[in-house]
């Protein structure tokens, strides 16, 4: 459905208006507790690059890339031990780029599907305590959109993602693979990577970062 030029004025102004804030900042009025400096066992980052004084210096890296993403494309495989804060700084990456362009789709996939409805519970409540225009009508755990029919589909590995296109989003990976045995099994890691290749990554479109 097309939009009415009221509302393109409306989402101009709105993009216009959020285009300013840098992705830390964002996560640190929406999840200070990411960026809350002497977190137990972490080392964070130091003067040197005081835009990012209280992130974790493992997570700088990423930080940045979620920044790079809003002006060009981006392709990077992440890779850190668990409970690292990989999975939750994507999460409010996703919120923070429906803020900055709320027209842009998002696609996560994971290994469960439980693990796909949590993290899309947890995002779309991110993005609603941050402001994004969330559409009423389309408000599934998994599939959500805002007023401007972006949003995010969330599924697991073989879970359906046809007729979709990530116009300008975020294409996450997150944990395809469950655990050491089915790491160990090639039909696994197999069809992991093949539905990574052949389903999720053929949805992006012009803009989107994977």
């Amino acid at each position: 459905m097309a939009m009415t030029p009221a509302e393109i004025d409306e989402y101009r102004a709105l993009k216009q208006a959020r285009d300013g804030l840098p992705f830390v900042d964002f996560v640190r009025v929406h999840s200070p507790e990411l960026t809350a400096r002497q977190r137990p066992g972490l080392v964070e980052t130091t003067s040197s690059t005081p835009e990012l004084l209280g992130v974790p210096r493992h997570l700088v890296a990423l930080y940045n890339l979620i920044q790079l993403s809003r002006t060009r494309p981006v392709y990077a495989i992440v890779s850190m031990p668990p409970r690292g804060g990989k999975s939750t700084t994507l999460r409010n990456a996703i919120a923070y780029r429906l803020l900055r362009d709320p027209a842009c789709l998002s696609i996560y996939t994971t290994f469960s599907r439980s693990l796909a409805n949590d993290f899309s519970y947890k995002t779309r409540k991110l993005a609603r305590k941050a402001g994004v225009p969330l559409a009423k009508d389309r408000a599934s755990v998994d599939d959500w959109a805002t007023d401007f029919d972006g949003g995010l589909k969330a599924t697991s590995v073989g879970g359906d993602v046809t007729g979709r296109g990530c116009n300008g989003g975020l294409i996450v990976g997150d944990d395809l693979i469950k655990g050491r045995e089915a790491a160990n099994s090639k039909s696994a890691r197999d069809k992991a990577w093949d539905y990574l290749l052949d389903d999720v990554m053929s949805r992006i479109e012009r803009g989107a970062s994977c």
